[in-house]
């Protein structure tokens, strides 16, 4: 269904004239969808599969991940943010070629090429991978299928196509979180017996506050590095970065932010 709202939006807007029209939306996308997008867009399949394994297998101390956007929110807010629509770069890059040279913009445009490269059919794998146990359809044709799908309505509908995509699959993916919530809560006895099953398992683990660092998760490693890993992806993406710009004002962009941290 998402797909099938991307080409929607692709066709519509694929009568696009300039580079702004086609990267940014023309500079007139609406809050609540950027944000919806950039939270989709971080939301991947490996997050819904990795995050609840790892709380699962080594306790809840991981959780501490949900906190620490917010400490990513202010070095976004005070720091890039005003840096991007001062400039009114189209991509990040471009300011490394304003602050530096163009030949670090060009390395650095070759570091994130390899990075996806290596990324992207990961992140294409496992939902394929999910969606061949549920059908039974082969892996490889579904995840070659589903590619070429989203390379066709990005290509005709530009960042508006993929805004209201992330829109609609984020609403999909929060509604089925919703159902596996309350039909796990309800299967294994609710709230209490969860709480009661983690306990024995030793998995409740709130504030491990050792300072050493060979042990797999502490209150440190996990809030400190995760602080850094979300204010790289959110500041430091180009991807990111091109959702917010992608509405009108510098306040709107700030909005955006705090739409995504809740």
């Amino acid at each position: 269904m998402s797909i099938t709202v991307g080409i929607y939006y692709g066709f519509c807007g694929a009568e696009q004239k300039t580079t702004t029209d086609y990267l940014l939306g023309g500079k007139q996308m609406k809050i609540f969808p950027v944000a919806m997008s950039l939270v989709a867009s971080t939301l991947s399949g490996i997050s819904l599969l990795s995050l609840p394994t790892e709380i699962y297998f080594h306790g809840t101390l991981f959780m501490l991940i949900s906190i620490s956007p917010i400490l990513m929110a202010f070095a976004v807010n005070f720091i890039y943010l005003p840096v991007f629509f001062k400039l009114q770069v189209t991509t990040i890059f471009e300011y490394l070629e304003i602050r530096f040279q163009k030949n670090i913009r060009g390395v650095a445009s070759c570091v994130f090429t390899l990075t996806n490269f290596f990324f992207l059919p990961l992140v294409i794998y496992v939902p394929s991978l999910a969606f061949n146990q549920v059908t039974g359809i082969n892996l490889h044709m579904t995840a070659v299928v589903m590619s070429l799908i989203c390379i066709f309505y990005t290509t005709i509908g530009g960042l508006k196509a993929v805004v209201w995509t992330d829109a609609f699959q984020l609403c999909v993916t929060l509604c089925t979180l919703g159902c596996v919530l309350i039909m796990g809560t309800v299967s294994v006895g609710g709230f209490g017996s969860i709480w009661e099953k983690g306990n024995l398992g030793d998995r409740i683990e709130l504030f491990i506050l050792n300072p050493d660092p060979t042990i797999r998760n502490t209150f440190w490693s996990v809030l400190i590095g995760t602080t850094f890993l979300w204010t790289a992806a959110i500041g430091g993406n180009p991807a990111t970065a091109q959702r917010f710009l992608a509405v009108s004002s510098l306040s709107d962009a700030k909005k955006v932010l705090v739409i995504f941290v809740v």
